[in-house]
C-alpha cells in the first residue's frame, strides 16, 4: 500500500493537468494491453506468455512498461486519432510453487497516463492465477499445461485502467527445450462484462502468442515473438511484436528488458512499448536424508573419458563410480548393464567393513508427475538394496531413500539433463 501511494504521488507530480472529473465519456475499459503472465525469474521464460512448468520455489518482482498511443479512436471523417497517447504502468508480481502448481498474483497501476482530457493516475485490475502443468517440457517432446486466472475489478474504469466487473480467463500453454533453444506457445481467452464507451466496446478478448528463446549462458536468455493480451472484444486483436532479454544471478535476483512494436491499432496495441523489470526469488532448501546420520562424502562422476571409467572404488573417504546405474524407462527394473557397476559396489563393501552404513539414493528426471517420480525413485533405490543383499551385503549396512526429481545434478536446460538426473548415488554415512 505504501508503494502504491508513492507511485500515485509520483504520477500526480508528472501529470499536473490531471482532472478529477471530465464531461467526456472516458474510461470504462482496460486499454493497457500488457500484463505479466509468467511470474518466474528463469532466464529462458517469456514475461507475457505462460511457460508450462510450475518450478520449485518462489519469485517476486516489479515490471515498468511505457506504451505510446495504446488507444486510437475512429474520427467522423474516417481518420484515426489518439484517445490515449501515453500510458506508463508499474506491475508488481509474485508467484509460489506448491505441490507442482504455481500460484501467482500481478497488480498493475498506471502511475502516469495522458488522454484527451489530460493526465491521470489509476490503479489496475488485480490478477490472481494458478498454473497447472500436465507435462514438463523436454528436448525430446513438448510439455503442456493450463493457466487459470481471474481479474478483480480493482482498476480505475473511468481512466482506461480497469474492466467493469470481475473477469476470468484460461490459457493453454505448450513449450519445448531443444538444447539451448526453445519455444513457447499460448492460446486462450478472457471473459468479462461487455460495456460500450464512446465508439469502443470493452469485453471478452483473446490471450496468446508465440515466443522463441535462446540461452546465451546458464543465467542469460534472449528471445522474441508476438503477443496478444486483449480485453476489448475479438473483432480486433492487440498484436505486438517484440524482443527481450533476461538475466538471473546465482543468488536469485533477476532483471529483464523488452522492446515491442504494435501491429495495427486495436485497443491496447501500442505504437511502441518499452519495459524493464527486476526481482528476486529462491527455491526452498532440501531436507537432509535423516536426523541421525551425517554424510561423510557424496561423490558421483559421469564417465567422460577412458581414465574415468572403471569399477567403483573407495578413494580415501570417497566412493567413486565411473558408470551410472541403468534402469528401464519409467520402471524400477535394473538393466543388465548396471550389474557390473553394482558388483563393484558390493566388492568395495566387502573390502571395507568399516563402512557400517551406505545410503542408496534414487533420483529421477522430470518425466512424469512429482508424486510418481518420488515413488519411482524409492522403488529404484530399494531395488539396488535388494540386489546387493542378494549378493552378500548385510541388510543392516544399507539404507534406501528416494528423492524423485527434487535434487537434479544439472538444470533442466542442460542438453543431457534427461540422462544425468536419472541416477543412483551412494553416500557413506556414519552415526552422529
Amino acid at each position: 500500500m505504501k508503494a502504491l501511494t508513492i507511485m500515485g504521488a509520483l504520477g500526480l507530480l508528472l501529470a499536473p493537468a490531471a482532472q478529477a472529473a471530465t464531461p467526456l465519456d472516458l474510461g470504462q475499459m482496460d486499454a493497457r494491453g500488457f500484463w505479466v503472465a509468467e511470474t518466474s525469474g528463469d532466464p529462458h521464460r517469456p514475461v507475457r506468455l505462460v511457460y508450462p512448468d510450475g518450478g520449485t520455489g518462489y519469485d517476486a518482482g516489479l515490471v515498468m512498461d511505457w506504451a505510446s498511443h495504446p488507444l486510437m479512436e475512429a474520427q467522423p471523417d474516417g481518420s484515426k486519432g489518439a484517445l490515449v497517447d501515453t500510458m506508463a504502468s508499474a506491475h508488481a508480481f509474485g508467484g509460489i510453487s506448491w505441490k507442482g502448481v504455481r500460484f501467482e498474483a500481478a497488480a498493475p497501476m498506471t502511475f502516469y497516463g495522458h488522454d484527451v482530457a489530460g493526465g491521470f493516475v489509476a490503479a489496475g485490475d488485480l490478477r490472481l492465477g494458478a498454473l497447472i502443468p500436465a507435462v514438463v517440457p523436454r528436448k525430446t517432446r513438448p510439455g503442456f499445461g493450463v493457466q487459470l486466472s481471474t481479474w478483480l475489478p480493482t482498476g480505475g474504469e473511468d481512466r482506461w485502467s480497469g474492466s467493469p466487473g470481475t473477469s476470468v480467463g484460461m490459457v493453454g500453454t505448450m513449450a519445448q527445450e531443444i538444447g539451448r533453444a526453445g519455444w513457447t506457445a499460448n492460446a486462450g481467452f478472457r471473459v468479462s462484462q461487455a460495456e460500450e464507451t464512446r465508439n469502443l466496446r470493452a469485453g471478452p478478448g483473446p490471450i496468446g502468442g508465440v515466443d522463441v528463446h535462446y540461452k546465451v549462458a546458464d543465467q542469460v536468455g534472449i528471445g522474441g515473438g508476438v503477443t496478444v493480451q486483449g480485453a476489448t472484444g475479438f473483432s480486433a486483436w492487440p498484436v505486438e511484436l517484440g524482443v527481450r532479454g533476461r538475466y538471473r544471478t546465482k543468488s536469485g535476483s533477476f532483471a529483464m528488458v523488452g522492446l515491442e512494436k504494435g501491429l495495427g491499432d486495436a485497443v491496447g496495441t501500442s505504437a511502441f512499448r518499452a519495459w524493464f523489470g527486476v526481482g528476486w526469488g529462491i527455491a526452498p532448501p532440501e531436507k537432509p536424508p535423516g536426523p541421525t546420520v551425517v554424510p561423510v562424502v557424496l561423490t558421483r562422476t559421469m564417465a567422460s573419458s577412458p581414465e574415468q571409467q572403471g569399477p567403483p572404488a573407495l578413494v580415501g573417504d570417497k566412493l567413486i563410480i565411473g558408470e551410472p546405474v541403468f534402469f528401464a524407462e519409467g520402471r524400477a527394473a535394473l538393466l543388465r548393464t548396471a550389474h557390473q557397476t553394482l558388483q563393484g559396489v558390493v566388492d568395495v563393501m566387502a573390502e571395507h567393513p568399516e563402512i557400517t552404513h551406505l545410503l542408496v539414493e534414487g533420483h529421477t528426471n522430470l518425466n512424469g508427475g512429482a508424486r510418481h517420480n518420488r515413488r519411482l525413485s524409492e522403488m529404484r533405490a530399494q531395488a539396488v538394496v535388494e540386489w546387493m543383499v542378494a549378493r552378500g551385503v548385510g541388510r543392516e549396512r544399507l539404507l534406501a531413500k528416494g528423492f524423485g526429481e527434487h535434487r537434479p545434478l544439472v538444470e533442466r536446460s542442460h542438453p543431457e539433463a534427461h540422462a544425468i538426473n536419472r541416477r543412483v548415488e551412494f553416500i557413506v554415512l556414519r552415526p552422529d
